[in-house]
């Protein structure tokens, strides 16, 4: 490893008292730039003009870029929410409206957007694992773990933190839906404390739907602890701090539990 320190503009290859050393080494640029494409060439442009049985890298842009790695899972994250977005709007509100004339585009704010991301946590999650699965079976075809992985799916091994964190995104946004008091439908009387309606006898309490209902919100809260434990393991902080069969255990027992909830 060499380091040279020069401008710019007294680079050239006459400058360089061992050009015979540099060919086929990777020319790194170092300097920072305020911005990019500043210049109309940029330094590891002007470095392969130079030096072209050289390998300069193209490195001095990443420190600019804005979430390089994000870029695919989110436009993912966004392609499935508008499916899911759109089915559900064509299910609930223009169905209806079309069949029966009932008015019920007072749900697309809340309740279309709450049906339709529990569906793409749930597509995204699995996803994360997926690839995996894949990736076993191409090793048992190959019959070797050395031969490298196809294109895609080595960008789709190396994306599945980004879109398992969307996924718990997307949970935590369903949570605070669902939790919210403006979802829950008000009845459409006064009530009783012993759950009859005021000014008459009739009862009003439905035994199956309150089951229901507390079974679907304890069974959440339940979900979405797991997936924040997951979450959570996903941090290079926390997952360092584990050993392979901790690490393991949390990935793969929690996930099938996850999942299977």
């Amino acid at each position: 490893m060499s380091f040279s320190w020069r401008f710019s503009g007294n680079i050239t290859p006459r400058s360089v008292t061992w050009p015979d050393v540099l060919v086929g080494k990777i020319l790194v640029d170092v300097s920072n730039n305020t911005e990019i494409n500043h210049h109309k060439e940029s330094n590891a442009e002007y470095l392969a003009s130079l030096f072209p049985a050289c390998t300069p890298a193209e490195i001095e842009n990443i420190p600019l870029r804005l979430l390089p790695a994000w870029k695919i899972p989110i436009f993912l994250s966004l392609g499935l929410f508008l499916c899911f977005f759109t089915y559900n709007l064509v299910r609930q509100v223009i169905h209806p409206y079309i069949r029966e004339q009932k008015n019920k585009f007072y749900k697309i704010p809340i309740e279309v957007v709450n049906t339709t991301l529990p569906c793409v946590a749930y597509v995204m999650l699995s996803l994360v694992y997926l690839p995996g699965v894949l990736a076993a079976c191409l090793q048992l075809y190959y019959g070797t773990k050395y031969r490298r992985f196809p294109d895609w799916l080595d960008q789709w091994l190396q994306h599945r933190k980004q879109i398992g964190l969307l996924s718990f995104f997307c949970a935590a946004l369903h949570a605070v839906y669902s939790l919210c008091p403006a979802h829950a439908p008000l009845p459409p009387l006064p009530v009783n404390r012993d759950g009859r309606q005021a000014g008459n006898k009739m009862n009003i309490w439905v035994e199956e739907e309150v089951w229901r209902m507390e079974i679907y919100i304890s069974v959440g809260i339940i979900a979405l602890g797991l997936l924040s434990l997951l979450a959570i393991t996903s941090l290079p902080s926390i997952a360092n701090s584990l050993n392979w069969r901790e690490f393991s255990f949390i990935q793969v027992k929690l996930t099938f539990a996850n999942v299977t909830e």
